[in-house]
């Protein structure tokens, strides 16, 4: 779905990072876009874009997500804003980070007119990204270790029969 430039609230973006969980092989992966617009043009990037007027800002992170990777409906948490100075070239950009923990296996991607690709990166194996998106990926993580000690999350992503190995991987 394509909107108009002018509905953007131009300062102001969204950047999802989608955290993979596969339990048979314990790896945990990164879900990134290959950038089809300047700037950055054909870098891996995390998915996102701009606020519509129209939207609020958790109607904006599933719509922004859907946009370039083809996934719906996703739980996203609110992780923080992120608004260095020069986090984005020649334009004042705040973004609004969100993170989500999903089986990788459970979605197919397709990617948006602004992406070129969308694909799953063993977390280790991530490639560099643009902006301020490694500072925004490091805070997701150290949100989602804490996350792991301190609530029941993950255990979605186990197989409905699973070892103490798993849960201690996970």
């Amino acid at each position: 779905m394509s909107h108009s430039h002018l509905d953007k609230i131009e300062p102001l973006s969204i950047d999802c990072v989608v955290f993979g969980f596969e339990a048979e092989s314990h790896d945990l992966k990164i879900l990134l876009i290959k950038r089809a617009i300047e700037p950055n043009f054909g870098s891996w990037a995390l998915p996102g874009g701009f606020i519509l007027f129209s939207e609020g800002i958790d109607e904006a992170s599933n719509r922004s997500l859907n946009e370039m990777t083809g996934i719906e409906y996703l739980y996203l948490k609110q992780l923080r804003a992120f608004g260095e100075v020069n986090r984005y070239p020649d334009k004042r950009v705040i973004t609004l980070s969100y993170y989500a923990l999903v089986k990788p296996g459970n979605y197919t991607l397709t990617p948006g007119e602004d992406a070129s690709a969308a694909e799953w990166f063993l977390l280790s194996e991530s490639p560099s990204l643009p902006f301020d998106h490694q500072e925004i990926l490091d805070e997701a993580i150290s949100t989602l270790r804490r996350e792991v000690r301190n609530r029941p999350i993950g255990f979605e992503l186990l197989p409905e029969k699973f070892t103490l190995l798993q849960l201690q991987k996970l």
